[in-house]
């Protein structure tokens, strides 16, 4: 455990073996000068006879460690005035020593930890592995540090000050490769203040339970949920696309073991009150939108396209329990590319993929308000023939025969052989109340593959 004060008290990566290849057995008599001039606590009581061989032999031992990289220069000036001083002084007061974060890492980039000290500062963040490499310190890369800087110096501090480190995965673990973790500086088994440990800038300590909620429209329209651990960012992203600024996103990561993309944005709403039927239907809405985009691509068209998965997310550890919307984290700017009556004059895509819905669900669906980064999509609105479901954006029969009434076939189109929808004039239907069945939607995706 965290609390665990067992274990060598050694910070072993601090020593002139760094340059092998694999760990080694380090002599005893180094180690021991680590902890002796690096782990005092101000005990420094008994006299030195400053003109004895026993200080020459300790200063020519400092000057020998500050060269090897284990202690600064500052250190070392330090440590000699302290010497200097004990002579004078029985209870000379000893500044804090210099100590690092105990892992054993190559001295020749790529940086790889060969091992972590057990209860060391990093061995606790439980989030470093053997293998991985360490790329900056306290946003200093260094595959660029200047001609005889020596790296360690830059990791060697004050024992409890924070040092900032990134590193990537020597064995892919997550979406990004890559990891930051702040810690404090300390000898192991010591100082059990561990900063936040950070994946991508996400801070780990405020990870928080959460159940997700999952709609799959192949498996009967079922709705599955299991219990999963989130790291939120507490700062909103930006406003939520469509919500006339009603809900934020946020930055969220995934922290489950088995995943393979763990960063997500979550949008929450800014009513407490907020009907929580709006997120099953948003969710059920992009899930189903995603099916009928597997329907589209399977016909071939010049660009395929695809909705991000998004689920229901309860955050079960905050008070109330909020809900909101989890998906798939994409880079670049949102924008809207469709309306029932407008379309981004630059884009056939959106428009095909549109006119398609209508013509694979047997005209029973038509989905619209196609918004996204290049050909990955997201907040959809799907519109019905019935005017049931999807929400209160659905515009029903009214909302399609707007579409149709707007919408020239472009060359995707007539690539697809799609009916043209000039001149086309629907009638209400007589409604029973329900929406259309999965069986349904399966024999409309037969038809539409």
């Amino acid at each position: 455990s965290d609390s665990d004060s067992s274990g060598e008290q050694l910070v072993e990566w601090k020593h002139k073996g760094l340059g092998v290849s694999s760990p080694r057995q380090l002599p005893s008599r180094k180690p021991n000068k680590v902890r002796e001039y690096l782990f005092m606590k101000r005990e420094m009581h008994a006299p030195v006879d400053d003109s004895s061989s026993t200080a020459d032999a300790e200063r020519a031992k400092l000057q020998q460690m500050m060269q090897d990289g284990l202690i600064t220069e500052p250190c070392a000036m330090q440590l000699q005035q302290i010497m200097q001083g004990a002579m004078k002084h029985a209870n000379f007061a000893v500044p804090l020593p210099e100590v690092g974060v105990g892992m054993v890492i190559t001295e020749r980039t790529p940086y790889t930890v060969l091992k972590l000290v057990p209860n060391g500062p990093l061995e606790k963040t439980k989030t470093v592995l053997i293998g991985d490499v360490l790329v900056s310190v306290d946003g200093i890369e260094l595959d660029r540090l200047p001609e005889g800087k020596n790296f360690r110096q830059l990791i060697i501090g004050p024992e409890g000050s924070v040092v900032m480190l990134r590193f990537t995965e020597g064995v892919k673990r997550s979406a990004a490769g890559a990891y930051i973790i702040r810690v404090h500086r300390a000898a192991p088994g010591q100082g059990d203040k561990i900063t936040c440990s950070l994946r991508d800038g996400f801070d780990l300590n405020t990870a928080e339970r959460a159940v997700k909620i999952m709609y799959n429209p192949r498996m009967g329209s079922e709705w599955t949920r299991s219990v999963i651990k989130v790291a939120v960012k507490e700062e909103p992203l930006r406003s939520a696309p469509g919500t006339m600024c009603m809900r934020t996103v946020h930055h969220m990561k995934d922290l489950s073991p088995s995943v393979t993309k763990d960063r997500y944005v979550l949008k929450l709403s800014h009513e407490a009150n907020e009907d929580k039927q709006i997120y099953f239907d948003g969710v059920e809405m992009q899930m189903d939108a995603k099916m009928y985009a597997d329907m589209y691509n399977s016909r071939k068209p010049p660009k395929k396209v695809d909705f991000l998965s998004a689920h229901v997310l309860l955050l079960v550890d905050r008070e109330g329990e909020p809900i909101g919307r989890m998906e798939s984290y994409i880079e670049g700017k949102c924008k809207l590319f469709n309306t029932l009556d407008w379309s981004h004059g630059q884009r056939s895509t959106p428009q095909a993929f549109s006119h398609f819905t209508w013509e694979a669900s047997g005209h029973e669906i038509l989905i619209c308000n196609i918004q996204g980064v290049g050909e990955l999509w997201t907040e959809p609105q799907i519109h019905t023939k019935d005017g049931i479901g999807y929400g209160k954006g659905n515009m029903g029969i009214d909302g399609i025969q707007k579409f149709l009434k707007a919408h020239k076939c472009n060359e995707i189109c007539k690539l697809l052989k799609l009916p043209s929808t000039v001149g086309v004039c629907l009638t209400h239907p007589v409604t029973h109340g329900v929406r259309q069945t999965n069986t349904q939607k399966k024999k409309n995706m037969d038809r539409g593959s």
